[in-house]
């Protein structure tokens, strides 16, 4: 195993951090993904972080496949016209995970943290899966190949807001990477919960997972170092069972 890595086999987390070894058993899970009662989505993404009166989002989870199988619903992606929200959402979600990518790799020059870098090279995979539906459904790629640049000005904000943030210290970029897989996990439910296309279901099912994997990442990698995460976004139930998977 190489030194300074990250990363998922077999359900086995491995973690190598200045020289230790931590191998952690986790049980890969699908669960409902809630956010706390005063916190509102649209005001995270233009206002990062302002607390509001909202209502708490729960997904379906698993249910909803089990219904799409008992209904006989799912759409053949091979086939299907996208609807105009599904259209949106993966518009949204291509810009959204070049975010993550974007803002850990100024996060790893700024720090030199290897959790950055790893995750980084997921985030590729994510972005890649994203670019490749927009292409099957003939969409207009809205993703620049500039770092730090987006074409949804909210996203434009979040970013810059989110470097800044990450800029003061070590320990404030690792709570951003925790924001930012908190928001993504919200964000990728809310477009699964809108669609019924396997093609897109079966993308953003994998970039949920990742999302879920990345939060876990982040907060290890403060628990080494003797600071506990607390969720900024995610309902605390719902939190503690990604994070105990």
């Amino acid at each position: 195993m190489k030194k300074n890595k990250t990363c998922w086999k077999n359900n086995l987390f491995w973690c190598v951090f200045d020289g230790l070894t931590r191998i952690t058993i986790r049980n890969l899970g699908i669960y409902p993904i809630m956010v706390r009662r005063d916190i509102d989505r649209r005001s995270l993404v233009r206002g990062i972080g302002l607390i509001v009166t909202g209502s708490a989002f729960a997904s379906v989870g698993t249910a909803k496949q089990q219904q799409s199988k008992d209904n006989g619903g799912a759409r053949d992606g091979s086939t299907s016209v996208l609807t105009d929200a599904e259209r949106a959402g993966l518009l949204f979600m291509r810009e959204e995970e070049k975010l993550a990518r974007d803002v850990y790799l100024v996060l790893y020059d700024e720090y030199g943290l290897t959790v950055f870098q790893n995750i980084v090279e997921s985030e590729e995979r994510h972005i890649d899966a994203m670019a490749a539906l927009l292409d099957k459904y003939d969409l207009e790629d809205p993703a620049t190949g500039e770092v730090g640049t987006f074409t949804n000005d909210e996203l434009q904000h979040k970013y810059d807001t989110l470097v800044s943030r990450g800029r003061k210290s070590e320990l404030e970029a690792l709570r951003v990477g925790g924001f930012i897989e908190e928001i993504d996990a919200i964000d990728i439910q809310e477009e699964i919960d809108a669609t019924d296309n396997e093609d897109i279901e079966r993308v953003y099912w994998n970039l949920l997972e990742g999302s879920k994997s990345h939060l876990r990442a982040f907060v290890d990698v403060l628990d080494f170092r003797g600071v506990t995460y607390d969720p900024q976004v995610l309902d605390q139930a719902t939190y503690e069972q990604i994070v105990a998977a």
